[in-house]
Order: structure tokens, then C-alpha cells, then sequence
């Protein structure tokens, strides 16, 4: 028996479903369309404008999901040497986030969240408007939190949260060694 035949029977079929479909879409499309048309003459100017606002923040909102991404890659005190004595800032420096944007779309870092998982509250104010940056893809930005950076026995948990992201990022640090000025 030839198959041949058979599969473009098959392809045949398929593309006639498709068209029925399209069709069908299409008659749906302008049904709706002049129901809409109908509705929108009653419509203010300012209720149409808003309508068509909501429209564009969905779609861009939608793109922000899909293009948007970013990564912790590293983390580090802002000294470059770390001195004995008490747990502060003075000795230890504070916690660095190295944060890269790997996704297709430009961000401004106003647009993210620092939450502590574990670890102290930060008191740096990176993701602030005063300090707004914006970050193109493949772009590094260093974050000073304002938390001691840990010593050896502790840990620091943090999680980056990037507003209209489909993904969060958790970050840890705790140093091997005493001394040790990234995690």
C-alpha cells in the first residue's frame, strides 16, 4: 500500500479543518467588533482612552514576563579585607549583590524588591528611586544592602524579587573560612 497518499490526504484535511476554523474565528471577530463598535459610541473620550491604556499595560506587562530576567552571580563585601574584632560594618564591610540581567529587556532597578529570608533587615537603599539605574541586558549592577556581611558561622539568605518577573531569585552567603570576603 502507497502511504504517501495517505499522509497527504491527511495534510489536506488538516489544512481544511484549519481554514473552517479561521473562518469561524473570523465571523466571531466581526460580530464582536460591531457589538464593540456599538458600545464605544456611548463611550466618553477619556473612558475610551482608558480602556485603550489598560490595553497597552497589559501587553507591555506581558512582554516584561516574557523578556525579563535576572540573576544573582555573586556576592561579596565592599572591603576588600576583612578585620578581626566585632561583627559590624566597620570590620566586616557590608553585603555586596552582583545582580546581572539576563533577559532580552532593558529594567530599571526601581523595579525590584530585596526580601531577607534569613539574616538582618537591610538598610541600603540600592533598589530606591534616588538610585535608579537602569540595566541593559547582559548590564551588571552592584547593590549595597547595608547588611554586615557574615562571618563564618552565619548565613544570609536573601531573595531578589524583579516586579513584572515570572521568576525569583534567592541568594545565599555564608563564607567557609574567617576572613573570606565573598560568598
Amino acid at each position: 500500500m502507497d502511504r504517501k497518499g495517505v499522509s497527504t490526504s491527511i495534510e489536506v484535511l488538516v489544512m481544511m479543518l484549519g481554514a473552517i476554523g479561521a473562518g469561524g474565528m473570523a465571523t466571531q471577530t466581526a460580530t464582536s467588533i460591531d457589538t464593540d463598535s456599538n458600545i464605544s459610541s456611548n463611550l466618553s473620550e477619556d473612558q475610551a482612552e482608558g480602556i485603550v491604556n489598560q490595553f497597552q499595560n497589559s501587553v507591555e506587562s506581558l512582554t516584561r514576563k516574557v523578556g525579563t530576567e535576572v540573576r544573582v552571580y555573586k556576592m561579596t563585601s565592599n572591603k576588600s579585607s576583612i578585620l578581626e574584632g566585632s561583627h559590624n560594618i566597620g570590620n566586616y564591610g557590608s553585603l555586596n549583590l552582583h545582580i546581572e540581567n539576563v533577559g532580552e529587556t532593558t529594567v530599571n532597578t526601581t523595579s525590584f524588591r530585596l526580601d531577607v529570608l534569613k539574616g538582618q533587615n537591610p538598610s541600603g537603599n540600592c533598589f530606591e528611586p534616588s538610585n535608579s539605574t537602569l540595566l541593559e541586558p547582559r548590564d551588571v549592577y552592584v547593590c549595597n544592602t547595608g547588611i554586615v556581611f557574615p562571618r563564618a558561622t552565619q548565613e544570609v539568605e536573601l531573595k531578589v524579587v524583579l516586579k513584572g518577573s515570572a521568576k525569583d531569585r534567592t541568594a545565599r552567603c555564608l563564607p567557609e573560612v574567617s576572613g573570606q570576603t565573598y560568598c
